[in-house]
């Protein structure tokens, strides 16, 4: 593309006069280069750039930039003033805390609709990358990024991945650029560009579409557009076993499920859908959790297909290699049969160490949540309801929080380590087994509090919380 005209009717029109320097459109065959459907320039993060040189977008003291692409590039720069500043700079394992350059002051980044929580001189370049490219535009639906309070005050040009040696590799499909205030209307622009570009749906999205970055994801719906793989494994009787996967609304394919469950049918594999492979397997036939009935039903929830776990000895084994209850953060989608006993839907972290992560316990006929020592971050009154469970500890959340359908039962100060013991879905290692059902489990080795609602919002949404 030699052009790309401006349609704000000012004439802004960002263009390159070098024929090997054009981004293209198409492909060599012809075939129209997209991202998730809608047509896209493909930049080769060698020397594919765009001039747009001004005056009302270099020299100005504010400008706020929308766009959305696409890429799993290690390092680039999206905008710059010929080579001399720059705008925000991910570089993947980088520990600069420089991440733009005289480019406002201290200019704020939301990706798909959320804002990113950068403390300038602190946040690193790396954290900058997973934020913009590992938990959004790398998607195959790319990400609309937003920077916004940024300043070109100092700048005499205006170059799109013009950076020398940051030159932006991946597909752009929009950039909107404002040399005023957009602040107010913020959310809506984002909207118009996210229902366009499929990047995300504000509600309904599958997910870690609008969310990604997930250490380990289960659920009986499909949580990832870019997930390729089955729901769960199951068996029947002794050894007999098949792999289930989702229908075409994205939601466990029941129809397959029950072709295959000629009796009690169980779940031998949850899938991890994070793209992480984190399996959860349980071997021992005796401890699978039900998803068929005897009587040839699926195990449900107003509706919904669920794991129906014993009570007695039914449990996932969790590997929790590389998580900190210092920074972590878990959702679960739970029903208790009953309000008695010990009974433990989520265990990521043992006792040793003081290292407990419980989110949730059910003790006393209370909903417990324990993190750290054994004092509970809050506890709230146990009910057999169909509930959504998070606990979010790091950082920006600077404690450890616990919330019960959204809603916070308490804090505690925050806790470090990890213990291998006990971590399990559906028990505390050998005990404290759940007799209930569980629908989803969705772990993030990083503190979510600046997406927290935005998530609790896509899973209650889906499960009518």
């Amino acid at each position: 593309m030699k052009t790309w005209y401006d349609q704000s009717g000012n004439g802004n029109d960002a263009s390159q006069s070098a024929t090997s320097q054009r981004p293209p459109i198409t492909s060599a065959s012809g075939a129209l280069i997209t991202v998730n459907g809608k047509p896209a320039l493909n930049f080769d993060g060698s020397n594919d750039s765009f001039a747009a040189d001004h005056s009302d977008l270099y020299g100005q003291a504010r400008l706020d930039a929308y766009m959305h692409y696409q890429t799993d590039d290690n390092k680039y720069i999206m905008f710059d003033d010929s080579g001399a500043q720059y705008s925000f700079v991910p570089v993947d394992n980088d520990t600069a805390t420089t991440i733009n350059d005289t480019y406002g002051t201290d200019p704020d980044l939301y990706v798909n609709g959320v804002k990113a929580a950068l403390t300038y001189g602190t946040t690193t370049r790396d954290e900058l990358h997973s934020i913009m490219v590992e938990q959004g535009a790398e998607h195959s639906n790319g990400a609309v990024v937003v920077h916004e309070g940024a300043a070109t005050t100092g700048w005499t040009g205006f170059g799109i991945s013009g950076y020398n040696n940051f030159e932006f590799e991946g597909k752009l499909t929009e950039i909107v650029l404002y040399n005023t205030d957009q602040s107010a209307n913020r959310e809506n622009i984002e909207k118009d560009m996210a229902l366009h570009s499929g990047a995300y749906q504000v509600e309904d999205a599958p997910l870690l579409d609008a969310y990604g970055g997930a250490h380990a994801a289960y659920s009986l719906r499909k949580l990832n557009s870019d997930y390729t793989g089955a729901a769960i494994r199951v068996r029947k009787n002794v050894n007999d076993e098949a792999d289930i996967g989702f229908d075409s609304d994205g939601n466990l394919d029941t129809t397959a499920l029950l072709a295959f469950a000629t009796s009690a049918t169980f779940i031998k594999t949850w899938y991890d859908q994070s793209g992480n492979g984190n399996d959860v397997t349980q071997s021992a036939n005796s401890a699978q959790p039900r998803i068929v009935n005897s009587n040839g039903t699926i195990v449900a929830v107003a509706g919904q297909p669920a794991a129906f776990f014993d009570g007695i000895n039914d449990a996932f084994p969790f590997d929790n290699t590389g998580l900190d209850i210092g920074n972590l953060s878990s959702f679960v989608v739970c029903k208790y049969s009953n309000t008695t006993g010990d009974q433990q839907a989520l265990s990521l972290s043992g006792t040793s160490g003081d290292a407990r992560w419980f989110a949730p316990r059910l003790v006393g006929g209370n909903f417990n949540y324990t993190v750290g020592t054994s004092g509970s971050v809050g506890t709230a009154t146990a009910t057999t309801d169909n509930n959504l469970h998070t606990c979010i500890a790091g950082a920006t959340q600077t404690d450890t929080e616990a919330f019960l359908n959204g809603t916070s039962v308490g804090t505690k100060a925050l806790g470090s380590g990890i213990d291998s013991n006990d971590a399990n879905i559906g028990s505390r290692g050998s005990s404290a087994y759940m007799n209930g059902f569980i629908q989803e489990v969705v772990v993030y080795s990083s503190d979510q509090s600046e997406r927290r609602e935005g998530i609790e919002r896509n899973i209650s949404n889906h499960y009518d919380l």
